[in-house]
């Protein structure tokens, strides 16, 4: 009985243990984890596109600069000539010369932004008058110092429209084609009047031309 009662727990202890075998525990999901390799690797990679960048920003705010400095430029370029004063040139020859016994008067206006100086030049021996019509900025107290040029535009030129030669009173009107007007201006001039210097120089339709030379104080209208 003995012998039997043991076989019988023998069978019934290699049971339970095939059930326990069969039965495996469930494993728990694998994470990989980067190794510090790799992890030294994307740190390397991400340092670099930084430093791109900042190269990149560099370079625009360098060619934000070189930009700035070519707008300089073309101010600087766009700022009127006056070479002109340091090396005076003679008045050509003219069919009609202005330069002596000349009363200079002006009417000064102001609109769109510009002082309006209509200039006239008369010469009472032989009855002559030029009129120039002359444009710059509106902040000018004084007809400025300057050289310009015949125009159909305002700032800064010698409106054509309005420019033109008379040889009598009240006699016809000779416009100009081409032509220019420089202005030496003096503010603080001893008399306590504003004094000018001022040469012009114009072609008519017909291919005749009138030069002026005047220097002395301009009365206003």
């Amino acid at each position: 009985m003995i012998m039997k009662a043991t076989r019988l727990i023998l069978v019934a202890t290699l049971l339970i243990g095939l059930l326990f075998a069969g039965c495996e525990t469930p494993s728990e999901p694998t994470i990989d984890t980067p190794t510090q390799e790799e992890t030294e690797d994307e740190g390397n990679e991400d340092s670099g596109n930084e430093e791109d960048n900042g190269s990149t920003e560099e370079e625009e705010n360098n060619n934000g600069e070189e930009g700035g400095e070519e707008n300089n430029g073309t101010e600087d370029e766009e700022e009127q000539d006056m070479s002109w004063m340091e090396n005076p040139q003679p008045l050509p020859e003219a069919t009609y010369e202005l330069s002596g016994g000349l009363v200079a008067t002006s009417y000064v206006s102001y609109a769109i932004g510009l002082r309006n100086d209509y200039l006239s030049f008369y010469e009472a021996e032989r009855d002559y008058a030029l009129y120039i019509d002359l444009y710059t900025s509106e902040s000018n107290t004084i007809l400025p110092t300057g050289r310009y040029l015949l125009s159909d535009e305002m700032k800064n030129c010698a409106f054509r429209e309005y420019c033109y030669l008379t040889l009598e009173t009240n006699g016809d009107l000779y416009r100009f084609t081409e032509g220019w007007v420089e202005v030496i201006a003096d503010a603080e001039h001893s008399s306590g009047y504003p004094y000018h210097n001022i040469r012009a120089y114009f072609v008519m339709e017909s291919g005749e031309s009138v030069s002026l030379e005047y220097e002395g104080t301009i009365v206003l209208k």
